[in-house]
């Protein structure tokens, strides 16, 4: 007797991870189906999907149960909050809270859900290597960091309520790659790039190609726990601004925090407050022991490759 592929339910399916993670779930024979979830169409026609263009309702757990799905992966979060950061904010909190309602009351046995590296945040005191038993310390002012921690903590509450149901919790670096999209990827849009005058902080990045593959591991292989996931080796600041081929300067933190806030205060850029300017000022670098040892994963790109990709996508 065959047995019986996985059925996986994905929230924020359209967007940019959960699309790769789609397509990726969509060529592999032990998925028999997608339930993909999210208020925007899904990019294009994809055998296995079951596409829900639409919040999480009431009848989602009804869903989960009559297709009897086992696993969820939770993508659906706001990263850019802009100048409205509570309705976003309640927005990634609400649609949390749904899915796992929706959980305890259907057939699931794992959930898995994508968090960051900078909910440890950016710090002249950290640790050279951040494990997953440092403490998250969130820049205050950065809501996305902030939104992340809240999320760990609730799924940590659930997870004790429904010791049936595994909970996996992946940190992630910066996404690089052709079809990047964040702040980082922002800003190297931009005309000028600007660092601080006398901090040139070592970076971290994962490919995209790289976090679908262990996402689509973890699917098939669960495990319980936190895992940091970063790609192997470091990049300095400087080095993507080389990098980037843009004109770049260095400015005094006494000029340019209060030049960014200035900014975003008068709605000249929507980008972040000076809170942003953290993650180029201290390093927030993580050790990936623990995924490593558990999955044996084989990285495709390094961090300078990851970033390499994006950039020469852009050429």
């Amino acid at each position: 007797m065959v047995a019986r592929g996985k059925v996986v339910v994905i929230t924020g399916a359209s967007g940019y991870i959960g699309a790769c993670l789609t397509h990726k779930l969509t060529s592999n024979r032990l998925t028999s189906s997608i339930i993909g979830f999210d208020t925007k169409p899904f990019p294009s026609p994809t055998p296995k999907l079951q596409m829900n263009q639409h919040q999480l309702s009431p009848e989602f757990s009804d869903l989960l149960f009559k297709n009897k799905a086992e696993t969820l992966v939770h993508l659906g979060f706001t990263i850019q909050h802009g100048h409205n950061k509570s309705e976003a904010t309640a927005n990634n909190i609400n649609c949390l809270e749904k899915a796992l309602t929706a959980c305890k009351y259907a057939s699931i046995k794992h959930i898995i859900y994508l968090s960051s590296t900078t909910v440890y945040g950016p710090h002249v005191d950290n640790p050279v290597l951040l494990s997953e038993k440092d403490k998250l310390r969130p820049v205050k002012g950065f809501q996305y960091a902030w939104d992340k921690v809240s999320a760990e903590k609730m799924l940590s509450r659930f997870g004790t309520a429904n010791p049936h149901i595994m909970i996996t919790i992946l940190r992630s670096p910066i996404v690089m790659g052709p079809s990047a999209n964040n702040f980082i990827t922002k800003a190297l849009f931009k005309p000028l790039l600007v660092g601080i005058k006398g901090q040139d902080p070592f970076m971290q990045f994962i490919h995209e190609d790289d976090l679908t593959n262990i996402l689509s591991w973890f699917v098939h292989n669960p495990k319980m726990g936190i895992f940091n996931v970063a790609a192997p080796g470091l990049i300095k600041y400087s080095q993507l601004m080389h990098m980037s081929g843009k004109t770049f300067f260095w400015l005094p933190a006494s000029l340019i925090y209060p030049l960014t806030d200035l900014s975003w205060f008068l709605h000249l850029q929507n980008d972040s407050t000076s809170a942003g300017l953290e993650f180029i000022r201290h390093p927030w670098i993580v050790d990936t022991k623990t995924f490593l040892n558990a999955s044996n994963y084989l990285f495709k790109y390094s961090s300078k490759e990851a970033l390499k990709s994006f950039f020469d996508s852009r050429t």
